[in-house]
């Protein structure tokens, strides 16, 4: 085959998925949040709850019982099912385990638009945050915006984990787990 021909097929075919994806809204909704294990704070006062009596958030409060800091290291991996049936698969989507400060300095400004007036969270200037400080912190309200993920991530129910590690040791200090559904539905043109 021509490469001329190869390279406008390719073309049609990308221009022809772009087209699709902008007829779709996806939603990003969640589902529940359970701390499974953690002997860093008291986690116990937050849930997921309908807003409007439509809308999943996040509200409740945490007390974090240690400053984070790089004796800690912090990373989030999920799993998909497709059905909804708890047979989940590993994705690959994750966020490697890296040291506490890095984490939040890496993906703090950037994504810290999320909680702003939704939480007390400390906010992460270009100088960054290290430590995390112990103390009390709550969220009330927060959604997530399905805007936060790419296009392509298929629809299904997902579980994912963040766990929290002593860094020297590599012990699990805290595990929690997200659940949530990923859906798309044809825009109202």
């Amino acid at each position: 085959m021509n490469l001329k021909i190869f390279c406008a097929l390719v073309l049609q075919l990308l221009l022809g998925v772009q087209v699709c994806l902008s007829l779709y809204k996806m939603f990003l909704e969640f589902d529940r949040y359970e701390i499974e294990y953690s002997v860093i704070g008291d986690f116990s006062k937050v849930r997921v709850r309908k807003f409007n009596r439509t809308t999943p958030v996040i509200n409740g409060s945490y007390d974090l019982a240690v400053d984070l800091d790089d004796n800690y290291e912090i990373g989030i991996t999920c799993s998909r099912s497709e059905l909804g049936n708890n047979q989940y698969n590993l994705f690959p989507m994750k966020l490697t385990t890296m040291p506490v400060c890095d984490f939040i300095n890496a993906y703090g400004p950037d994504y810290q638009w999320i909680w702003e007036n939704k939480s007390n969270f400390i906010y992460v200037g270009p100088e960054g945050v290290c430590p995390w400080p112990k103390g009390t912190y709550w969220v009330k309200d927060l959604a997530l915006d399905a805007s936060l993920l790419p296009p392509v991530i298929p629809n299904g129910y997902y579980r994912c984990y963040l766990d929290v590690n002593l860094a020297a040791t590599k012990e699990l200090v805290h595990h929690q787990a997200y659940y949530s559904r990923i859906y798309r539905e044809l825009t109202k043109n």
